[in-house]
């Protein structure tokens, strides 16, 4: 079993405190700068409330422990080396990470302690927008575990993160842009850029915060990446938790208004559009071999993510200035006037995702359709031609789930689920392995005759290769590690043999699946 790597958590959380950090400096010179000598940080005043000041003690405790908790880790790494043996670093990592994000899980459950009745309000549009996220994916989703892992890291992580960051920034912000003349146009001048600076601050740290999320999931999960739509479907469900609690003290604030905006209509068009960019870029990240282009696609999901979040702040808050000498606002402005601008807003937006989502299911269904069809030509019993029809026919897969929820209940219907998901991961494990060999794979001419549906064309050709998914070299048997065995010293582990290593093991997963829903269904 592979050991779990805890360095992408503790680079994001020392990402996450240094910006913190930064933000606390930055408060200390502008209140200087403004000659104000009361307190060296102003979230120690007394404007704030007490979960400011608790947060702000967390933020110093927690670098403490981290720093005190890297040090002996830095040294079994340099005194240990790679044979570290059970040295508990991974362990050590994730304390630290725990010790750096405490600020922003005070921050989050205050949020959430303090309004649990909104919070029940909320759960039941935020679950729906969950399901309806996870059913962009027409073949293999993303499993529910991992939609709620991520709505979890935007409810806690990114939404203290992005409190923390906005209360340091309305504290330091008059002093930011003091200095000015008092004059009309001053003033003007002066609000203007500190609104579009407030825009621009908001958006950056509450994108960073939520992508961050889709990063790690991206990192340790992205086996379960099956192109855009996993990614659009993974972003959609960290702002989908974002929105939840980031709607408990608005709606305590001014009810059912912001309950409108935030879980009715803004529901999927507001934090769950920004970091469903973000999570198309990983998405696509997922399908690309060269690091260069992966790094370019997930820099244009940040900031079509950030972009698009500063434009809709912006447009209202020039709405709320125009409606400033306006008689009182009206139920019409509420319904209709901010939800026609906020789609106006985010119609570009909902295109540029619309089309990224058509296009990645279309490459989603064809690189599964390839990896299936192998799976059919070798004939092992793990997918039928029949069940490849069912597996790539979202209509024929419901049908079939009902007959059996109707025929044997409800055992041989979650049965029947279990085998479905494993075909997919089959399916996938297998687009992987054939997309990650320099010599396209081959099918003997027997294989190839007598398989029920046609192989396409990286199949085709003479060769004495035992199946479709056998490369070059010797395929270790089942169980097997790759390179191990009698000959030379082993080098590197091959990745193909590797994924040849993983299809045996998931096809037996895949046949013990069936088994049991055989014996639930007799």
């Amino acid at each position: 079993m592979r050991q779990l790597r805890s360095a992408p958590l503790v680079f994001v959380s020392m990402a996450l405190s240094l910006a913190w950090l930064i933000q606390m400096w930055s408060d200390h010179l502008q209140r200087r700068r403004a000659d104000v000598e009361e307190l060296p940080f102003g979230l120690l005043g007394d404007v704030w409330p007490v979960v400011t000041h608790v947060a702000f003690w967390a933020a110093i405790i927690g670098a403490l422990v981290a720093l005190v908790l890297a040090l002996p880790a830095l040294g079994i790494r340099l005194i240990a080396g790679p044979e570290r043996g059970r040295m508990p670093l991974p362990a050590i990592g994730i304390v630290a990470s725990m010790a750096l994000c405490a600020p922003y899980l005070i921050l989050a459950g205050d949020a959430i302690g303090r309004h649990a009745l909104w919070l029940l309000l909320c759960l039941p549009t935020t679950a729906a927008g969950l399901w309806a996220v996870r059913r962009v994916e027409r073949l293999r989703r993303v499993p529910w575990w991992l939609l709620l892992v991520a709505a979890a890291w935007g409810a806690t992580v990114a939404y203290g993160f992005t409190a923390g960051m906005a209360t340091w920034f309305a504290d330091y912000l008059p002093a930011a842009f003091a200095g000015y003349d008092d004059t009309a146009f001053e003033a003007a001048r002066n609000r203007n850029w500190a609104t579009a600076y407030q825009q621009i601050y908001t958006a950056g740290a509450a994108e960073l915060a939520k992508g961050a999320g889709v990063g790690l999931i991206y990192l340790y999960a992205r086996k379960r990446f099956t192109g855009v739509a996993s990614g659009i479907a993974l972003g959609a469900a960290v702002g989908l938790g974002f929105n939840l609690v980031q709607t408990l003290p608005n709606v305590a604030l001014q009810g059912g208004f912001h309950f409108w905006s935030l879980q009715v209509y803004g529901l999927l068009t507001g934090n769950a559009l920004f970091t469903a960019l973000t999570g198309a870029g990983f998405g696509a990240a997922s399908q690309l071999s060269v690091a260069k282009l992966r790094r370019v696609v997930v820099t244009c999901g940040f900031l079509a993510a950030i972009g698009t979040q500063a434009l809709t702040g912006s447009a209202f808050r020039w709405y709320v200035w125009v409606r400033s000498s306006s008689p009182a606002e009206s139920p019409v402005d509420y319904l209709v006037v901010q939800p026609l601008i906020q789609l106006a807003v985010q119609l570009p937006a909902l295109v540029i995702c619309a089309l990224l989502l058509w296009t990645g299911t279309r490459g989603t269904r064809a690189g599964l359709t390839e990896a299936l069809n192998a799976e059919v030509a070798m004939g092992q019993g793990a997918v039928t031609d029949v069940e490849m029809s069912v597996l790539m026919s979202p209509a024929r897969r419901l049908w079939l789930r009902w007959t059996v929820l109707r025929r044997s209940g409800f055992a041989a219907y979650r049965a029947l689920t279990r085998v479905l998901a494993a075909q997919y991961d089959l399916a996938a494990a297998g687009w992987r392995v054939l997309h990650g060999m320099r010599v396209p794979p081959v099918v003997p001419p027997a294989v190839a005759a007598t398989s029920p549906v046609p192989v396409p064309g990286p199949f085709a050709g003479p060769g004495p290769v035992p199946g479709p998914f056998a490369g070059p070299g010797p395929v270790p048997a089942p169980g097997q590690v790759p390179g191990s065995g009698p000959g030379p010293a082993s080098g590197p582990a091959d990745p193909v043999q590797e994924g040849l290593a993983e299809l045996d093991v998931l096809r037996e997963t895949v046949m013990m699946r069936k088994a049991e829903l055989a014996k639930v269904a007799a």
